[in-house]
């Protein structure tokens, strides 16, 4: 069983529930493989590219398109804004080099990644998926 993390405590009882059940922790925000022998990967924000493209808008005058107007704005792997540590994962079935050309097909634009989660996925090709709501 796979369990999607977050920060702070709730980490810390989701690794020991993870652990107490021969399952497995997927970090959130930041590489959190440090954190537990559980976490297998994280799945990471790309914090320095975010800004740097925040901070680009200001320069250039069109910070108004994407903040301080109700308008929200959603940065994926295209920006360099998300992805998995692979220097650190301990993910099995899957290969560095299968994940890298995954992502550059996604940053080509050949892979479409829905955001819509109201039809959650029970299941996907190598992981059954119970989604809490």
């Amino acid at each position: 069983e796979v369990i999607f993390a977050c920060g702070g405590s709730m980490f810390q009882s989701i690794v020991a529930a993870a652990a107490a059940n021969d399952g497995f922790v997927i970090g959130v925000d930041v590489d959190q493989s440090f954190e537990s022998d559980t976490v297998i990967t994280s799945a990471m924000k790309g914090l320095a590219a975010s800004v740097q493209w925040a901070c680009a808008k200001v320069y250039d005058g069109t910070w108004a398109e994407i903040g301080g107007n109700g308008t929200g704005t959603s940065l994926g792997a295209a920006d360099g804004a998300v992805g998995l540590p692979t220097a650190t994962w301990s993910l099995t079935g899957w290969t560095v080099e299968e994940y890298e050309a995954l992502y550059a097909e996604i940053v080509a634009g050949n892979v479409a990644i829905s955001a819509d989660l109201v039809e959650f996925p029970e299941s996907t090709a190598n992981v059954t998926v119970n989604a809490v709501k």
